[in-house]
């Protein structure tokens, strides 16, 4: 579970993106957010932290560091593919595109889009993006801001995927 966190300053709020285990530095009973969570979709995630009331919790905790966290998302969204310059409207479109793959297993999973996989390393990622090695990746959207990637990837296409359990 990812947090936007909403930090007021003198000069009005800053956006931060983070872990839930900040929460551990700023609420008493942090261990509820370290838990495995597994929703079947967002919309489940969105009803179970509208109805037990946790956001309104945190916030009262939160609030004395100058923290407000707007709202929670699931493992940073349904996943989706990002891009340095082919821009990505149907799936033909990935034909020979590289995207970054974690392992051998991702390779076979993007070849049967017609994509080329190859595996780089995470800390990699950056320079792979700007030499070309890899042109995108498939990823939730708020990889791309937690990785600082924004400069580097200028497309993104939903694909409302998420991972399973096999």
């Amino acid at each position: 579970m990812f947090l936007l966190l909403a930090v007021l300053s003198g000069d009005g709020f800053a956006y931060f993106v983070g872990g839930a285990t900040v929460l551990a530095f700023l609420t008493e009973d942090h261990a509820r957010f370290l838990a495995a969570f597994m929703f079947e979709s967002e919309q489940q995630m969105d009803d179970v932290v509208a109805e037990s009331g946790i956001l309104e919790q945190v916030n009262a905790e939160t609030e004395t560091y100058g923290v407000t966290i707007p709202g929670f998302n699931m493992r940073g969204g349904l996943m989706g593919i990002f891009t340095t310059d082919i821009p990505v409207t149907r799936m033909s479109d990935l034909e020979g595109v590289r995207l970054r793959a974690q392992n051998g297993e991702q390779i076979k999973f993007f070849e049967s889009w017609g994509a080329k996989g190859t595996v780089v390393s995470f800390a990699d990622v950056p320079n792979a993006l700007q030499t070309g090695v890899a042109q995108g990746y498939f990823n939730p959207p708020s990889s791309a801001i937690k990785a600082r990637h924004t400069d580097i990837l200028k497309n993104f296409v939903p694909l409302d995927a998420m991972p399973v359990a096999a």
